[in-house]
């Protein structure tokens, strides 16, 4: 018993990687565009640090200044420097877990498979900010040792 009929004609004949391509182009667009976004927001997250660090130091360059004049060591004042900017990201961490997780458990059931990924991508997400971090803190830290204690004093 043939089952195939030999008379009839194929209309569309492509190999199967082709077929694949084809049918996942669609998620791979998205997939791109929002990791570029996410690229994105990690870019301005780090500029908007990086702008709120030296901010902040101009406004205590006259304080940095009298703390070299007393003795401070440059290592000291770096320090200080990485430790504001460490403590004011772990305060934004900490309240963004718990708008994670909120926001997990609200549009959890709403969408696919959202409670196996959030892990991973949030531990991802941390790491990402924490290396912005440093990178606006250690860029503002070497606006520390530029500073010099009389021109600081003279200022105002």
């Amino acid at each position: 018993m043939d089952l195939a009929d030999s008379d009839l004609s194929l209309a569309s004949l492509r190999p199967f990687e082709e077929v694949i391509s084809t049918s996942l182009a669609e998620p791979r667009f998205y997939t791109v565009l929002i990791s570029a976004f996410g690229l994105f927001t990690v870019l301005l997250t780090g500029i908007a640090l990086y702008g709120l660090l030296s901010y902040r130091l101009v406004l205590r360059t006259r304080e940095i200044g009298i703390r070299i004049a007393l003795g401070a060591r440059r290592p000291q004042v770096v320090g200080l420097v990485l430790k504001e900017g460490f403590v004011l990201v772990a305060v934004g961490v900490i309240f963004g877990l718990v708008g994670a997780v909120f926001e997990t458990r609200v549009f959890g059931s709403m969408l696919y498979n959202v409670g196996n990924a959030t892990i991973g991508v949030l531990v991802i997400a941390q790491l990402c900010w924490w290396r912005s971090l440093f990178l606006a803190s250690l860029l503002t830290a070497t606006r520390v040792l530029s500073i010099e204690p009389i021109a600081a004093l003279r200022t105002e």
